[in-house]
């Protein structure tokens, strides 16, 4: 079970040929400022330079995004 209580998904869909772009999907609140993110890069790369998707690696990208507060707490836990 997660602590989370919302996530938010964003992707790309093309109307043209039904292909899927990019994919991001958020984890927490915007407002409170703790967000863990999950980008699926391979998608987005190859829709942005317009080429396969067979010519890029697999490739996922995560993030930990912290404001106000939160932030300096964790680069001093870190330490």
């Amino acid at each position: 079970m997660s602590k989370f209580r919302k996530s938010d998904y964003n992707g790309s869909y093309s109307i043209e040929d039904g292909s899927t772009g990019g994919t991001t999907i958020y984890f927490g609140s915007k407002k409170i400022g703790n967000i863990f993110v999950l980008l699926r890069k391979k998608l987005e790369q190859a829709e942005k330079y317009n080429k396969p998707l067979e010519d890029f690696p697999e490739w996922n990208r995560y993030e930990l995004r912290l404001k106000n507060d939160r932030a300096p707490l964790f680069y001093l836990l870190g330490k």
